[in-house]
């Protein structure tokens, strides 16, 4: 597992689905430690639940060096209905891994141990790299490793599956053509006067040979006068409203003007204009396949958690101390819950 630089919140983001896919199958389930997860005959207690998120919350710490105390874990509880949520989906995506007849990956994992172990000088190095990434024991490093790999075998399967026409891309390509375009840009410089009578000057000037920079210069009230008036290059939504219509509608090297606003009037030299061109579908074809067997990825992975029959308990996530005591001998923790297919 691999100790990540990032803020806390977002490295735990990152870790949660590999972090996630670690689960017991357990017999039998004592009524103090209610399901929170349900899938046949697989589930996850609260207490399994807690100790996997624990390793979770270990991890970033270990990563941002910083002592995991119980402010640090309070901070991150809005994260536990999420990653119950991964959870679920990770289970059910092993259940559809052993479905497709693939088996936890035994040989990879001891190849991906032997590999860690090699890395490190003794016993006691693996262990503080263990621990460091958030790890309490070998075993649960192995589970990770396996189930991990177990669900990225069954995501290419999945992948593999999905066959886009060109066609189809083609037909998205046009309904989104927005999103494959350039953005314009232009560049321009300008001159700031105080009244519209000493802009027509300027501009008449211009007209008659006038160097722009130059008249800048000895002219512009604006900050950017000494710099021969350039603003450099801009896009749409930078500049106020009249300016920003004068300037994308100026052809290139043509000044224009006197351009009204709030600063005063302003004669405008827009001297280079970029982007604005829709990428060629050759371009962006390999793109947009993607995106769409994203998509349908999405949509077999809900299918697939609908026709399940998992179920899920996030309300025993929030059970307090003193509540998971009273469920010790009024309930065994199946409850309603929240059944992800009917």
């Amino acid at each position: 597992m691999l100790v990540m630089n990032c803020k806390p919140k977002r490295c735990l983001t990152r870790i949660l689905l590999p972090l996630a896919v670690f689960t017991l199958i357990v017999p039998a389930v004592a009524q103090d430690d209610p399901v929170v997860i349900r899938l046949g005959e697989k589930v996850e207690t609260l207490s399994e639940f807690d100790e996997r998120f624990e390793i979770a919350l270990k991890a970033v710490a270990a990563s941002q060096r910083m002592e995991l105390t119980d402010t640090i874990r309070a901070q991150f509880a809005e994260f536990r209905p999420g990653f119950l949520e991964q959870r679920v989906t990770s289970l059910v995506l092993m259940k559809a891994a052993e479905d497709q007849g693939i088996p936890f990956p035994e040989e990879f994992v001891q190849a991906r141990v032997d590999q860690i172990k090699a890395s490190v000088e003794s016993d006691q190095e693996f262990e503080d790299l263990l621990n460091l990434s958030g790890f309490s024991n070998e075993s649960q490093l192995r589970q990770v490793l396996g189930e991990t790999e177990q669900i990225q075998q069954v995501m290419r399967v999945l992948n593999n599956d999905i066959k886009v026409t060109t066609g189809e891309l083609a037909l998205h390509y046009y309904a989104y053509k927005d999103r494959y375009a350039s953005e314009e840009t232009v560049c321009a410089r300008h001159i700031l006067q105080e009244t519209l009578e000493e802009a027509q000057d300027t501009l008449a000037d211009l007209k008659e040979g006038a160097e722009f920079q130059q008249l800048a210069i000895d002219r512009s009230t604006g900050p950017s006068g000494p710099n021969g008036g350039d603003l450099s290059c801009f896009t749409r939504g930078q500049m106020v409203a009249p300016f920003e219509e004068a300037a994308f509608g100026a052809e290139v090297d043509i000044p224009i003007g006197p351009v009204e606003t709030q600063f005063g009037f302003h004669t405008i030299l827009v001297y280079e204009r970029q982007g604005g061109k829709t990428t060629p579908f050759s371009d962006v074809r390999d793109q947009i396949e993607d995106e769409i067997i994203q998509i349908r990825i999405s949509e077999v992975i809900e299918t697939l958690i609908v026709d399940s029959g998992v179920q899920s308990f996030p309300e025993l996530l929030e059970l307090t101390p003193t509540q998971e005591s009273e469920r010790e001998t009024g309930s065994d923790g199946d409850g309603d819950g929240n059944n992800q297919g009917d």
